[in-house]
């Protein structure tokens, strides 16, 4: 990667959070299946070790694989103006505030996703003139289902009473039916998120080669 100029001003590969989103991500899809298979065990693990690790560490987890997403959203923002965007909806700090304002997080991720995976492409036109636009139009059908999927998760977990909307939302083991969907859905929420960050990191190094904004 170039190493002069400022952070800001320099092409940083997204492999090292990438690598660090995935990991948090694959953990909460575990924690997720290990709640699925303690509901379906009709009480077998209900009050166990099992239940207990999963009802003490899904919270961190959660808390953990947020955080390295909101990094991972900086991070990839940030290397859009070296890939030769010259104008954004959101710049890095914005595009990570929307995610921590209540209820507009919910209609403002996507489209902050959707910014970066659309700028990231290598064949992406710093002179685009359908502004405002374009970000729909190159959008992935994953970034959808991972949004989706997390949106139904969470209003799962609601409806089965295991949550209240809050960081430690995901922290019961779902006792119903509804809350097994919720751990399901959030398996593949995760998954699909996975694959939309390794999929970003492989366009923004082949865009950073076009654009020569690396060694």
């Amino acid at each position: 990667m170039s190493r002069s100029g400022s952070p800001d001003n320099q092409f940083v590969s997204l492999k090292g959070h990438t690598r660090v989103l995935t990991t948090v991500l694959s953990l909460v899809a575990l924690l997720s299946l290990a709640s699925v298979v303690v509901s379906l065990a009709h009480g077998a693990f209900a009050d166990g070790v099992v239940a207990g690790m999963v009802h003490w560490a899904r919270p961190g987890v959660a808390i953990a694989a947020f955080l390295a997403f909101c990094v991972w959203v900086h991070r990839a923002h940030t290397n859009l103006k070296t890939l030769g965007a010259k104008k954004l909806w959101f710049s890095p700090a914005s595009a990570v505030a929307w995610l921590l304002v209540p209820r507009l997080n919910y209609r403002m991720a996507p489209l902050v996703m959707m910014e970066i995976w659309t700028v990231s492409d290598p064949e992406f036109d710093p002179e685009h003139t359908d502004y405002p636009d374009w970000p729909w139009m190159r959008s992935s059908p994953l970034i959808w289902l991972w949004w989706v999927s997390l949106y139904l998760a969470l209003a799962c977990l609601v409806a089965s009473g295991t949550a209240d909307g809050g960081i430690a939302s995901i922290a019961p083991v779902s006792p119903t039916r509804v809350g097994v969907a919720g751990d399901v859905l959030a398996v593949i929420s995760c998954i699909s998120l996975m694959l939309v960050a390794r999929a970003t990191q492989a366009r923004q190094s082949q865009s950073a080669a076009s654009h020569n904004t690396t060694p």
